[in-house]
């Protein structure tokens, strides 16, 4: 009769111990990547250029809910011809709803390169148009977006406010998340 206690005693505390690992281990509350593809608008002041993006993100896992992001992504324009390149520094937040699906809210800061075949002008106070030259050089901008996330597919939106460059991007995506 002990070792019938015995074995039942044993056999709780091992189901206890393996819900704790699935927990630890599942999607959520973890460092994971993004591979990201979509659309880009460009908006410079009213004038909109469309084109393609693509994007990867490594984040890690800092504290419960909260994580670190690093990533870059790449642009084109369809449009004007203005390819670019960024960087991207910022954090996220995990809202779980249910065992599979997350909503996930990030910010953080872009810094990179655009090319522009045309360059607003910004000199003349409240009279801006758009000139037929080129410009290229550093950006900066802040990016404030979400991800829905369904397994490991996301939907994804990011506002890419400019900074420097005179140029606020959106971008709306498909992700595999893994």
């Amino acid at each position: 009769m002990k070792k019938l206690f015995l074995l039942l005693f044993v056999t709780l505390f091992s189901i206890g111990i393996k819900a704790e690992d699935v927990y630890v281990e599942g999607d959520f509350g973890k460092s994971y990547n993004v591979i990201e593809i979509g659309y880009t608008g460009l908006n410079v002041f009213g004038y909109s250029a469309g084109g393609a993006y693509l994007k990867y993100i490594r984040s890690w896992n800092m504290v419960g809910s909260f994580n670190f992001d690093l990533g870059a992504h790449v642009h084109y324009s369809t449009n004007e011809n203005t390819p670019g390149f960024a960087g991207i520094l910022g954090v996220s937040y995990a809202l779980n709803f249910g065992s599979n699906v997350q909503f996930i809210p990030y910010t953080g800061a872009n810094l990179g390169y655009r090319s522009y075949d045309g360059c607003l002008d910004c000199y003349a106070e409240n009279d801006y148009y758009w000139e037929d030259h080129s410009t290229e050089g550093f950006a900066f901008g802040w990016d404030i977006g979400a991800r829905l996330k369904y397994r490991k597919v996301a939907l994804s939106y990011t506002y890419s406010i400019g900074i420097l460059e005179c140029a606020s991007q959106h971008f709306v995506g498909l992700s595999l998340v893994f």
